[in-house]
């Protein structure tokens, strides 16, 4: 891995963390101090949106698994709140994969009506 490429990476750890780009940008100006700060900032929201123009699937599988981890070691530690609040996430992503399937079965149904249409075309055209 590319000095560049880590201390994005690592940029991009700080922002996730919460940090204030001011922060990151000292950082990165002490952490690696012949690179250009300015640089890998700039580089930060393009990552994140090439991350989020991923398979939505994969996203929410994602995000379920590791909600169901954030439940059990919440429950481990006593955070009985935080379980709770865990929990509720979990329903919100299993509503979420609810609607992902309900929409892939109106495409499914739509080409499959579509299909239908064409061999009826295709029927009328060799009959006709």
């Amino acid at each position: 891995m590319s000095i560049e490429r880590k201390a994005l990476s690592e940029s991009i750890k700080l922002t996730i963390e919460g940090n204030q780009e001011s922060d990151i940008e000292e950082w990165i100006e002490n952490a690696y101090p012949d690179l250009k700060s300015k640089k890998i900032l700039k580089q930060i929201p393009d990552y994140l949106k090439e991350k989020a123009d991923g398979d939505k699937k994969v996203i929410l599988g994602f995000c379920i698994e590791a909600t169901k981890s954030l439940y059990k070691n919440l429950l481990k530690i006593g955070d009985f709140t935080g379980a709770l609040k865990a929990l509720q996430e979990l329903s919100k992503l299993s509503k979420e994969t609810r609607k992902e399937r309900q929409t892939e079965n109106i495409e499914v149904y739509e080409e499959s009506k579509d299909k239908d249409q064409k061999v009826e075309l295709l029927r009328l055209v060799k009959n006709g």
